[in-house]
């Protein structure tokens, strides 16, 4: 078992963001879980933010993963996370400040995935799908961009070749469902949209 906290500020607002991660193995049951919280420190708030800025407020971040094999060559994982953010600091104008917002214009998301897959040699395959949920429609002040409340599904494939003990090669293919909210306030309609999603790459172990 291994367990590790640490506590470090990041970005130019002064992002303090606080981690937590525990590591467990038990013969064939293996788990990875961690913990993000992230806020603005409103000490460093510029003055440009508090006139044409917001500043996030605290986040939080929990994910988790769990691993079992069935034999030396069936292998299952399911993985996943929850995002939530909390209320934002605004200008609401008129005045040279950030006050807490009305409504919480944040959402939250939710995302799993699971894998199983069966090695021979230096081969691996098997199918994967993953499910994501936003639950409300946002708007981003970073990107100038409205991002709509989201469904999304994929099915797909994933494998790998071991090439030596210390690298590998991987690859994902996948088929993916997408339904994104409209919002009549910005004037973005309904969208339903399918892809495909093809990845590949290499690890190598120093």
């Amino acid at each position: 078992m291994r367990a590790v906290c640490y506590l470090r500020r990041l970005g130019r607002r002064g992002i303090l963001v606080e981690r937590r991660t525990a590591r467990h193995e038990a013969r064939a049951i293996g788990t990875d879980d961690s913990a993000t919280v992230g806020t603005d420190d409103p000490a460093t708030v510029g003055a440009n933010d508090r006139t044409t800025g917001i500043a996030d407020q605290r986040t939080a971040t929990v994910a988790d993963e769990l691993g079992y094999a069935w034999t030396e060559a069936w292998k299952s994982s399911l993985s996943g996370y929850w995002t939530y953010s909390r209320k934002n600091d605004v200008n609401p104008g008129g005045v040279n400040a950030l006050v807490l917002e009305a409504f919480n214009s944040n959402n939250t998301v939710y995302r799993i995935n699971v894998d199983h897959t069966y090695t021979r040699g230096p081969w691996s395959i098997g199918p994967t799908a993953s499910y994501l949920e936003r639950d409300a429609n946002a708007y981003s002040p970073v990107t100038l961009q409205f991002i709509p409340a989201k469904h999304r599904c994929s099915l797909g494939g994933v494998g790998g070749y071991a090439t030596s003990a210390t690298s590998a090669l991987n690859f994902r293919i996948e088929r993916i469902w997408t339904h994104e909210s409209d919002n009549a306030a910005f004037a973005v309609p309904t969208i339903n949209s399918q892809g495909w999603l093809v990845t590949g790459g290499g690890v190598i172990q120093f």
